[in-house]
């Protein structure tokens, strides 16, 4: 399902966010410190990625993550969840201060020691007696993915630990690129991509307008001369104006100016509909959270500690060289989280994004007359009005009780607070489009706080702008210039052949009843493959940013971008531009729930994941599994509450939908119970979506694998496990634990072989291994 894409994404403080339609992620989402501007976050995507922060942010329809990525997260106020009737994870310290989370403490807190992954240290229990808690049946392993883990030492035994066993060489001699916090295949293959796609905005071939557009906005970020000239004065107008709001209706004026791109509190886009998928509705959704996460203004956790502290640094080095005194620039980004504690009392939690019950929660339909009398004396109807974004029609709105929320705290009390929060969200959003002494600065504070050490070179950071800025038109002449026909053709073949088999899948299955049965087969062949890349574009002829500077050029794109998704409201979504909003570029494949369908991007068709010369068991374990987890989403814990159509309908008889919800509970409970790191462990329903569609995959994989002769099984688990490699820093991995709604690399490997009995036979797993687990505690859904 189109997940929200923005119409005045500006708003975003510069983190973009991840892609998440429904992710099959093998990294998540590639990341870059850059507002995602119109982007339809996407309900399910196989990537992940780079970058400083990836913002995931739950939109419209999208139950994995977000977005989101993306690629691409549990919270709920603590990254920590011990396993039900288990002993409690021993506390974790408490949210560290700005003084004390320096690169140096990072660092030493970045080393899980290797007896802990093997046999987790005793834990008191309540009466003192000590017991240790029960993780994965007491053979936890090792989260080597974390930089500093893996030694040389280190022994692997894939019965033990698979994806040790498969990546740990690569793990050792690979190592992060500046500017990044992780590192895995999809990455690889990204930065091919990129390298070819700067080729392409270097050589100067602009033979129609989309190429115009994206060549001259690559010039205007690569132009440092102009951008040092500029320098954060490009800032200077708004800054005052903001600076001289004194009333609630100086700041409503203020924002309500044509052509300003800076909506007030809330912010909007536009999806296919939840209960109606024929038809695109405008969506009216919560301000952006400068902690991203909502919980975090409840209980602030180590990671919301650290982006706390990097956030203000930032802010208040650029407030500073516009003129504010440092004590003024601290109380000012103060006030702006006091606020948004305010507002956060009435917005979802990451956890409560990722949770099942999200589709139906954020289902309601208003018109705009109903919003604006429940939004009370917040201006929303004006606002509204002054952005374009007025329809007489219905809206959906996520969460109702946020605008009464904005009506209590849109007051003339609260208007220094308000105004400062105003402040502070301008000037972080546009922090990327400044000179080098702001980058440079900003890379120092990720250094300290994040670990990540060195900045992206430009023309790869100029790259990722456009990509964000500006993704039809750079997917549109990417495809021309370097699209395969040949590649596209075999791969929507493996789709179909991939397809045929889930029928094997869906027929074997003895705990649904034949309606039930019959329904998800219409489903499954009811599924739409898109490949590559569309035929049809969004039509940007009408944008023009010629004769601009750079931060002219981001607001005259924001504003065109706005103007062209808000005029599909009340239309019938156009399945045929099935890469609206995102990038075709991108190393990612999803399934859009709206429409039914699979997306197997061009961005994904090479490097780790397809040659035409692999083996049968190399493109199973990659592309293949790669389709085949999008497939799953159908029937995931989110998809198997769409109906062919797309819409939220329940098409399960009673008994078959009491069955399906065991199942997935048995998946969460079995997850819970997994030690991740130095007290963190997994949250089993964040993730039950993506470790189905993990495990669906990997079952279809083994049935076509029954079908060829003389199948290397070895060869497939250990390339699977490839797969998923990744090295990460451990503030990202805090992050991930907290925010992503796949399961870490790790896991993703080692559970899903688990589940299948073609892997206890090629490598020999018998019972006192740490990869085993009975069958009959085995968390086969389908």
């Amino acid at each position: 399902m189109y997940v929200q894409e923005n119409l005045c994404s500006g708003l975003d403080f510069g983190i973009k966010w991840e892609y998440n339609r429904y992710c099959c992620n093998c990294g998540e989402g590639r990341t870059v410190s850059l507002p995602l501007l119109s982007q339809d976050l996407i309900a399910g995507t196989y990537a992940g990625g780079k970058g400083k922060k990836m913002k995931r942010r739950i939109i419209s329809a999208v139950m994995a993550t977000l977005l989101a990525a993306g690629c691409l997260t549990g919270c709920g106020g603590t990254a920590q969840k011990p396993a039900e009737d288990t002993a409690p994870p021993a506390e974790t310290s408490a949210p560290q201060t700005e003084q004390e989370t320096s690169a140096e403490t990072v660092q030493e807190d970045t080393a899980q020691e290797e007896t802990s992954a093997a046999e987790p240290a005793e834990e008191e229990t309540a009466d003192g007696e000590s017991e240790e808690p029960v993780t994965n049946d007491g053979k936890p392993w090792m989260n080597s993915s974390v930089v500093g883990n893996v030694t040389a030492d280190t022994p692997t035994d894939p019965r033990q630990d698979l994806y040790l066993y498969a990546n740990k060489d690569w793990i050792l001699n690979t190592e992060l690129p500046a500017g990044y916090d992780r590192f895995a295949h999809i990455d690889e293959m990204d930065i091919q991509t990129t390298h070819k796609a700067i080729d392409m905005l270097k050589s100067g071939d602009a033979p129609n307008h989309d190429a115009e557009l994206i060549h001259t906005l690559f010039s205007l970020y690569t132009d440092l001369d102009a951008r040092n000239a500029a320098g954060v004065e490009v800032l200077r107008e708004d800054y005052d104006k903001i600076l001289a709001l004194e009333t609630l209706d100086d700041i409503t004026a203020f924002v309500s100016q044509p052509g300003r791109c800076m909506p007030l509190l809330y912010s909007m886009g536009v999806t296919a509909g939840l209960s109606d998928a024929s038809k695109i509705y405008p969506w009216f959704d919560s301000v952006q959270l400068i902690l991203e996460d909502s919980a975090e203004y409840k209980q602030e956790t180590e990671y919301g500690a650290l982006a706390h502290a990097e956030n203000k640094d930032i802010f208040v080095y650029l407030a500073g060289r516009l003129g504010m005194s440092e004590a003024d620039a601290d109380a000012c980004f103060e006030d702006a989280i006091a606020f948004e504690k305010l507002l956060s009392e009435t917005m979802y939690s990451v956890e409560e994004q990722m949770r099942a019950d999200y589709y139906s929660r954020i289902d309601n339909s208003m018109t705009f007359e109903e919003m604006t009398e429940k939004a009370g004396n917040f201006p929303l109807g004006d606002l509204i009005k002054a952005a374009g974004y007025y329809y007489d029609g219905t809206y959906i709105v996520a969460c109702p009780d946020y605008l009464t929320n904005l009506n209590d705290v849109y007051t003339e009390e609260n208007v220094g607070k308000i105004k400062n929060h105003l402040l502070v969200k301008y000037i972080l959003e546009r922090r990327v489009y400044l000179d080098e002494e702001t980058d440079k600065m900003i890379s120092d504070t990720e250094a300290k706080y994040m670990g990540v050490e060195g900045t992206e070179p430009l023309e790869e950071r100029g790259y990722s702008f456009i990509r964000a800025m500006l993704p039809d038109s750079l997917g549109k002449e990417y495809a021309r210039n370097y699209g395969s026909e040949e590649d596209k053709k075999r791969i929507e073949e493996l789709c179909y052949k991939i397809a045929d088999c889930y029928h094997d899948i869906l027929n074997d299955n003895d705990w649904i009843s034949e309606p039930t049965k019959e329904y998800a087969i219409k489903k499954l062949e009811g599924i739409r493959v898109n490949v590559g890349w569309p035929d049809k574009w969004k039509d940007m002829s009408g944008l023009d940013i010629s004769n601009m500077s750079l931060i002219e050029a981001y607001e005259a794109i924001v504003s065109y971008n706005s103007k062209q998704n808000f005029k599909q409201v009340g239309q019938a979504p156009d399945d045929d531009m099935w890469s609206d909003g995102l990038c075709v570029t991108d190393c990612n494949a999803f399934y859009n729930p709206s429409n039914n369908s699979i997306n197997i991007i061009m961005g994904i068709i090479g490097g780790h994941f397809y040659s035409p010369d692999m083996s049968n068991e190399e493109l199973y374990a990659t592309m293949g599994y790669i389709i085949g987890h999008e497939i799953s989403h159908a029937f995931d814990s989110n998809g198997a509450q769409m109906d062919i159509d797309g819409n939220l309908n329940n098409w399960w008889t009673e008994e078959d939908l009491a069955g399906f919800i065991e199942r997935v509970e048995k998946t969460d409970k079995y997850m819970d119970g997994i030690l991740i790191m130095n007290g963190y462990y997994v949250n089993g329903s964040n993730i039950d979506s993506e470790l189905m569609a993990d495990i669906t995959s990997m079952q279809c994989m083994m049935k076509l694998a029954a079908k060829e002769e003389n199948f290397d099984y070895k060869l497939f688990f250990e390339n699977q496990a490839t797969t998923h490699a990744q090295i990460v820093l451990y503030p990202r991995e805090l992050y991930n634990i907290q925010t992503d709604s796949h399961p870490l690399s790790y896991l993703r490997a080692n559970v899903s072989a688990q589940q299948v009995e073609e892997f206890y036979e090629a490598f020999g797993v018998t019972e006192s291994d740490a990869m085993y687990l009975a069958p009959e505690k085995r968390i086969l859904v389908w």
